[in-house]
């Protein structure tokens, strides 16, 4: 790592992003893009350290048992410190994940064909909060080229999707970690499972859904992670 006398850090210098996927052994695939996101907030000691490593995404392109094929991406968005959302100090973060949403769906939308899409990972990203749903979602989905759709939405809340919130009177609550955070939604978390489903290509249905609060822990019963993990089965 390189860090200058202003504290930035050069991200050619620290090409890793923390991404990965597995697959089981009867799938097939092969990642075709590592992007890096081309505007952050994040610094090295704030704006919650988002240079410490090469935020972006990865695309994969796999191939199930009997054939069928769909296009997965992995992501990492800037995530916001509790501090900053508190003390009203987050909107450069919330900027930065609204460019990187727009170099997102640009990418799927250069790239879509008849292949339906999976698009997971750490969003930083509440409904509630963040402008996600119109910049990504409906925008995908107002193309006319696909529909668009959130697990969670879908078999938790009924298709219907949270409104977006004031931090005006919003109260603030201790999370699982003992973090000081507005209240945002009781539904949500930041990792999301998205699934776009091209005109005239295969179709997913997501069939499950689920946050493992049960096994992701130490012995002694804390969270192994900052994030809690969620699943979904199409």
């Amino acid at each position: 790592m390189t860090v200058d006398k202003l504290g930035s850090v050069d991200p050619e210098r620290m090409p890793f992003d923390g991404l990965n996927l597995f697959w089981r052994k009867d799938i097939t695939g092969q990642r075709t893009d590592s992007v890096k996101w081309e505007r952050s907030c994040g610094g090295l000691l704030d704006h919650c350290s988002d240079s410490l490593a090469t935020k972006g995404f990865r695309r994969y392109e796999l191939t199930l048992k009997g054939g069928a094929e769909l296009v997965v991406y992995d992501l990492h968005a800037d995530a916001t410190s509790e501090s900053d959302e508190l003390t009203g100090k987050d909107l450069p973060d919330r900027q930065a994940r609204y460019h990187e949403m727009v170099q997102l769906r640009s990418h799927i939308l250069d790239r879509l064909d008849k292949r339906p899409v999976i698009v997971l990972g750490d969003f930083n990203c509440y409904y509630s909060r963040d402008t996600f749903k119109a910049q990504f979602i409906d925008y995908i989905t107002n193309t006319g080229r696909a529909t668009v759709g959130d697990a969670m939405v879908q078999l938790e809340l009924g298709g219907v999707f949270p409104d977006m919130k004031s931090t005006e009177g919003l109260p603030t609550m201790q999370d699982d970690y003992g973090r000081s955070i507005y209240v945002w939604t009781e539904n949500e978390e930041f990792d999301k499972i998205i699934y776009i489903n091209p005109v005239g290509g295969d179709i997913l249905t997501p069939l499950e859904y689920g946050v493992d609060k049960a096994g992701y822990v130490r012995d002694d019963g804390s969270a192994l992670g900052d994030h809690w993990p969620v699943m979904a089965k199409f």
